[in-house]
């Protein structure tokens, strides 16, 4: 049915409803949109406390070592060394708060020395990206989760068991890299599920959209009323 061929009254009513219909729809988008965003924000809270809370961790542990509250490297046995290393503290500390979240947390790095840390081939993408830019973090966006990256810079302490002499063993029996302090060569991942997330944007979707359908229908209803009874009837009765 062409638009010319319809009565005046649904013309009307088409004029009336569309500009109520079209702004209701922006609104209901706007307001999907607020709530997909801030069930995002609220995960990537989380996830950069708990990298916040480790990098803390790490500088009170290295400040324990500096000041001699914890014994030097060279003082301490294999069997014991990596639980003085500040970043192994930071990362046991990670680790345990993104379990206590439901979080998963990863270390990947480039050249690790553990196979777990191994970079995903996004992962290795990322570490890359990291370094070459300098960055402070990376935010990655997945359907069903988020990633958050933060990276991991080499301090003076590292290099007891990855500075120089290149090709010589550490402590741990490990080979030294002859890397530098300042150098990034692995990152905090903290890995968080949109799952819940996106079962609120959906209720939340539905419950928008019968809202708005709700309102379209009333003024609908209240339109066909008012143009019946303050246009058509009037006009019907004049060309009687």
């Amino acid at each position: 049915m062409r638009l010319t061929h319809l009565s005046i009254k649904w013309k009307i009513l088409a004029l009336t409803l569309l500009g109520p219909i079209i702004v209701g729809s922006i609104l209901a988008w706007q307001r999907i949109n607020d709530i997909r965003e801030g069930a995002r924000e609220a995960i990537l809270s989380k996830s950069v406390g708990i990298v916040l809370m480790a990098e803390a961790a790490r500088d009170q542990m290295a400040k324990k070592l500096q000041n001699g509250v914890i014994r030097p490297f060279d003082q301490l046995t294999a069997a014991n060394i990596m639980e003085a290393v500040p970043v192994i503290t930071a990362i046991d500390a990670a680790a345990s708060k993104a379990q206590q979240a439901g979080f998963e947390f990863r270390v990947p790095k480039l050249a690790p020395r553990n196979a777990q840390n191994t970079p995903t081939d996004l992962e290795r993408t990322v570490l890359e990206e990291l370094k070459r830019d300098e960055l402070n973090e990376k935010i990655v966006i997945e359907p069903h989760q988020i990633r958050y990256f933060r990276p991991i810079r080499l301090t003076q302490e590292c290099l007891y068991c990855h500075g120089d002499p290149v090709g010589s063993r550490d402590v741990t029996g490990g080979i030294k890299e002859g890397w530098k302090a300042g150098e990034m060569h692995g990152a905090f991942e903290i890995i968080s599920s949109l799952d819940e997330a996106n079962k609120a944007v959906n209720r939340a979707r539905w419950h928008v959209i019968g809202t708005v359908a709700a309102i379209v229908t009333a003024l609908v209803a209240v339109s066909v009323y008012l143009v019946q009874s303050g246009i058509v009837r009037p006009v019907h009765q004049v060309n009687q």
